[in-house]
């Protein structure tokens, strides 16, 4: 982590925005769950997210609108959530209170930290490799949608926005993209984890 945040700073002269966007999933019941593939979840989700943004810190300290953006879902307490997969819920979970922790602590910083999550699945290849990937992709928005509601946070002023756990529709609608059918997925998308109904 500290190299590739060497090598950012070496090449681009600073850090303005931290997004902490690995992470990676296994959804099996938790009789099912090997050992390595929940430590794998923790170790890239919650330290994953820990050690880039402590890299990155020095440098957001220097910029005039930095920005920590983590790819984590809004805390849903629903007992369906916490029951559908808990391990994979723990460490998407420790993402987002790591981030709205982040957010506490560096206020006085000027230092924003916010959480974008998809509505609705995104036609990624974690989604592919699902069972039912093919049916799922074509009910999956693009990646462009997210990409377009991190750009919309990441160029808000750090100072009043941040510890807020966002919906990339939602951020689009408020910035006044209310057509969202250009990303795709169809008439009726399938919602994203975490989100009810």
């Amino acid at each position: 982590m500290q190299r590739a945040v060497d090598t950012a700073v070496e090449r681009f002269g600073g850090i303005d925005m931290c997004v902490n966007n690995a992470s990676a999933i296994g959804t099996e019941p938790t009789e099912k769950l090997s050992a390595k593939k929940y430590d794998l979840m923790q170790e890239i989700n919650c330290r994953g997210t820990f050690l880039l943004t402590k890299a990155a810190l020095p440098h957001l300290r220097k910029s005039e609108n930095g920005h920590i953006l983590t790819i984590a879902p809004p805390i849903n307490m629903n007992p369906y959530w916490l029951g559908a997969h808990p391990a994979y819920t723990l460490s998407k979970y420790g993402m987002s209170l790591l981030t709205l922790g982040f957010a506490a602590e560096y206020a006085e910083a000027g230092i924003a930290a916010n959480c974008l999550w998809p509505e609705t699945y995104i036609a990624t290849s974690a989604v592919a490799n699902m069972q039912d990937g093919d049916d799922l992709l074509s009910s999956s928005r693009s990646p462009e949608i997210m990409a377009d509601a991190a750009v919309t946070i990441l160029s808000s002023p750090a100072k009043t926005t941040s510890g807020k756990c966002f919906i990339d529709a939602d951020v689009l609608t408020a910035a006044g993209i209310t057509d969202l059918s250009r990303y795709g997925g169809g008439d009726n998308p399938q919602r994203d984890l975490f989100l009810d109904a």
